[in-house]
């Protein structure tokens, strides 16, 4: 019996009767009879447990294999994985396309690709299996098949990721992968199939491109947030040439990189419309900038892209070279020349504003890991703003490094733009922590004669010193507010000085700094060359970045009374180390305090990480996206995505 059936204690036959004293009928009778002697023979039927309860709820879910046993067995064929069963299905699969029989030839492909050493064999299965997913998940014949909630859909979409990651590692098992060229892929029974390779971007030519790594072969480390959203594709590092035929190259850091996502599918634009051929069918190996594109049109509607901004962003700053920096930088800035100036987080984007990065003292560009983790993460600001980084030698003076980031800021303008037509590239916004919100500053003030008479009651015609070296000073001590720069965003700066800078730490450093040659050499002739000048602080005694930022300051007192270009706007934050401290453990709050920035925000923080802390980066984020609607003009955001025709 397959279900037992218990009567209640009174069965009524009719309204008031009751089944007392009823003659049982002849049936009735034979049927117990019956039921006895089965009991007493021992020929009961057993009864099957159909149904228990378990002890704690569980998730149901199929796993891939389990769902593939079940589909084969739909289709008559055993789970073994062999190239014949995998023939068989073929001929079944094309001959009455579904979504499970196609789920069935990917997973068929892929695990036989696993098994194949020869790399023509196992490129030919996994490109069969890539198109296999890319049918089940896109052909609009299956559309009503296609369940969403279905746990198969998950298993083709990652499946096809994976398959994608490893044609892109096959093609590159020889040579890196090259953005518009085919290759020729021999498969069984003299079957031959044509893979076609592109690149779309509106930044990166396939020139620039030195080769492409799979993001998923690496673990970030160092970051907070790992941003990936989730969808069709294999996301890339697309990493870029060091020498590249371009002027914008001598901006571009050792292993610069970018997010990209690859798809493999049919190069036929009306493949759905044709019978299937899976193994047949030409194939286009398509990678996307997903910095630029994050969705696409399909014939099926909007298609999300797989996108890993992160991981491309801990690569690049990772591969920069810059993690000797911060050290060389401040006790040796000689060694470090070939690390310093400008550098590109992408290549240069007309009509993007730029945002500068400056790091602080002892630190370098890497220090802004999480800042920009943070802020690409908005498709608005990466749809208007463009990044670079400012790498200086921190062991000098501040007012020496603003003047090497005005040459170099000039240099950076006249070969991104030497006629001047982008208007976006000279409305910079510089963000600064710490000395480097001290450079920042240095930018946008009038210098007049304050800077020089702080120094020296000489006047500056007087002095003796050759041309070169005079052109130099020149350029240090007399300066104008720079046309490019319209914002400038501090962080933790010590406008006033900061305590951490005394005699002692002063007299420690200028032991073990080494400063620029070109630096010591000019002043060492000011000084010989004029010895009868009037001098109210001597440069030789404000020789490194630690004597320049001591409270008592010449160039400090004077920077908090220059004139301020009036087309800037500043942003100052402001840090402590708990509530009601006095400052940030570097930088006292009186110093930290700019009475007439435009906004002030204090966030409980040390002056270490201030400028990684969650806060911080909100505010920088808000001036970002109000600095578009107010002063670029801007006033209805932008949508925050969009989707692009696939071609």
């Amino acid at each position: 019996m397959l279900l037992q059936t218990y009567a209640t204690a009174t069965h009524r036959t009719g309204p008031g009767r009751s089944a007392r004293g009823r003659r049982l009928r002849p049936s009735r009778i034979a049927v117990g009879l019956l039921l006895l002697v089965a009991a007493a023979t021992g020929c009961r039927v057993a009864q099957l447990p159909l149904l228990s309860s378990r002890a704690e709820p569980v998730l149901q879910a199929s796993s891939p294999d389990a769902r593939l046993e079940q589909v084969l067995g739909g289709y008559g064929l055993s789970p073994e994985v062999s190239a014949k069963s995998l023939a068989q299905l073929l001929v079944q699969v094309e001959a009455n396309p579904s979504v499970e029989g196609l789920f069935a030839v990917h997973q068929q492909a892929r695990k036989l690709a696993e098994k194949r050493a020869e790399r023509s064999q196992a490129m030919h299965l996994h490109l069969l299996a890539a198109t296999a997913a890319w049918v089940a998940l896109n052909d609009p014949r299956l559309a009503e098949q296609r369940n969403p909630y279905d746990p198969l859909v998950q298993h083709l979409r990652r499946g096809y990721q994976h398959s994608v990651e490893a044609v892109v590692r096959l093609v590159q098992q020889e040579k890196p992968l090259a953005a518009g060229k085919g290759y020729w892929v021999r498969g069984p029974r003299g079957l031959q199939r044509h893979l076609q390779t592109a690149l779309y971007s509106a930044t990166w030519h396939p020139a620039m491109v030195d080769r492409y790594e799979i993001a998923s072969d690496y673990l970030i480390q160092g970051l907070e947030q790992h941003y990936r959203s989730f969808g069709l594709g294999a996301p890339l590092i697309l990493v870029a040439r060091h020498s590249v035929p371009l002027r914008q190259a001598a901006f571009f850091p050792r292993g610069m990189a970018a997010p990209a996502t690859a798809l493999l599918r049919p190069a036929q634009d009306d493949w759905f419309t044709r019978p299937l051929h899976l193994e047949q069918m030409p194939l286009r190996l398509e990678v996307w900038d997903t910095y630029e594109v994050t969705q696409l049109q399909l014939a099926e509607g909007r298609v999300p892209l797989e996108v890993d901004l992160s991981t491309p962003l801990a690569f690049y700053l990772h591969r920069a070279a810059w993690e000797p920096l911060a050290f060389t930088g401040f006790l040796w800035s000689e060694e470090a020349t070939d690390r310093l100036g400008f550098f590109l987080y992408r290549p240069y984007e007309p009509g993007k504003v730029p945002v500068v990065f400056i790091h602080g003292l002892w630190s370098d560009p890497s220090a802004w890991a999480e800042m920009i983790n943070r802020l690409q993460e908005s498709p608005e600001i990466r749809r208007h703003y463009q990044f670079f980084f400012y790498a200086y030698p921190t062991g000098q003076p501040f007012w020496y490094s603003a003047a090497q980031l005005r040459r170099d800021l000039d240099r950076l303008l006249a070969t991104l733009d030497p006629h001047g037509q982008d208007a976006a590239l000279r409305r910079m916004i510089l963000v600064g922590h710490s000395m480097g919100g001290l450079l920042g500053r240095m930018l946008t003030v009038e210098s007049g004669e304050a800077f020089w008479a702080a120094f020296s009651r000489t006047p500056f015609e007087q002095i003796k010193v050759s041309p070169e070296v005079r052109d130099d000073l020149a350029h240090t001590f007399f300066f104008h507010p720079h046309r490019a720069v319209r914002c400038v965003v501090m962080i933790a700066t010590p406008h006033r000085g900061s305590y951490f800078a005394n005699r002692i730490t002063s007299w420690a450093v200028g032991k073990v700094v080494t400063l620029p040659q070109t630096l010591t050499r000019g002043l060492n002739e000011l000084h010989r060359k004029n010895p009868g000048i009037r001098w109210r602080n001597s440069p030789l005694r404000n020789r490194t970045s630690i004597d320049s930022l001591r409270p008592n300051s010449p160039a400090l007192q004077v920077l908090l009374q220059a004139p301020v270009a009036p087309w800037v706007h500043y942003h100052n934050i402001v840090g402590l180390r708990t509530p009601g401290a006095s400052g940030d453990g570097v930088v006292s709050l009186r110093s930290a305090r700019l009475d007439f920035a435009a906004t002030q925000h204090v966030v409980v923080c040390d002056h270490m990480n201030i400028h990684r802390h969650d806060e911080t980066i909100r505010t920088v984020r808000q001036i970002l996206l109000d600095h578009l609607h107010r002063d670029l003009g801007l006033v209805e955001p932008a949508l925050e995505s969009e989707a692009v025709p696939a071609p």
